[in-house]
């Protein structure tokens, strides 16, 4: 008795063994296979399979063109315009991520006084210095950049934002000093004498 007890209980537990072994090595079946048997029309229409957008390299002086951005370098301030990004071209897809965009252009002039701390005269044009052929790093509701100013102190922001930044405080930096000012006001900039090294 106790010897068909043994040999019950050996065959139960080889049993489980090849059931278990069985269980481990049955490949997962795909959801998206079983329901490409079942629809065969979802074949290529997978929902996790999106299309990649391209990516965006924007052509900035064609599309600045194309906007009515275009202008003298001495016409100084702040100009922006809204677009559709899939109508407008210039890099941007006519078919992937179409959204509304603002374009903002901000031409400006920096000038360095020639006198140091507080002046009781009025400062004329003769009295400032271009600071000429800079290098000025920017940022502005998240962007960034740098330009380079020309031989009299002129220079272009130019960058693409989500919302209008026209309230928003532009900094303007060379290696060692900074200003803050409102994008939208900001023309022709008076900085400090040391701003002239």
């Amino acid at each position: 008795m106790r010897e068909i007890s043994d040999r019950l209980f050996s065959g139960m537990i080889l049993v489980c063994a090849l059931f278990l072994s069985a269980c481990a090595s049955t490949p997962e079946e795909d959801p998206a296979e079983r329901e490409e048997v079942l629809f065969p029309e979802l074949r290529n229409k997978r929902p996790y399979q999106r299309d990649q957008a391209p990516a965006e390299i924007i052509d900035y002086d064609g599309l600045q063109r194309s906007l009515g951005l275009s202008r003298g370098l001495s016409e100084y301030g702040y100009q922006e315009k809204d677009f559709a990004t899939c109508d407008v071209g210039y890099g941007y897809s006519s078919t992937h991520r179409c959204r509304k965009n603002i374009f903002v252009v901000i031409q400006i002039q920096l000038l360095c006084r020639d006198s140091e701390g507080t002046v009781s005269t009025t400062l004329r044009y003769d009295d400032m210095t271009p600071l000429t052929n800079r290098s000025i790093s920017w940022e502005l509701a998240g962007d960034r950049g740098t330009l380079t100013l020309d031989g009299q102190g002129r220079g272009q922001i130019r960058s693409i934002f989500a919302a209008t930044p026209r309230e928003k405080r532009l900094k303007i930096s060379t290696q060692n000093d900074f200003l803050y000012m409102q994008a939208g006001a900001i023309r022709r900039v008076v900085t400090p004498q040391k701003w002239c090294r």
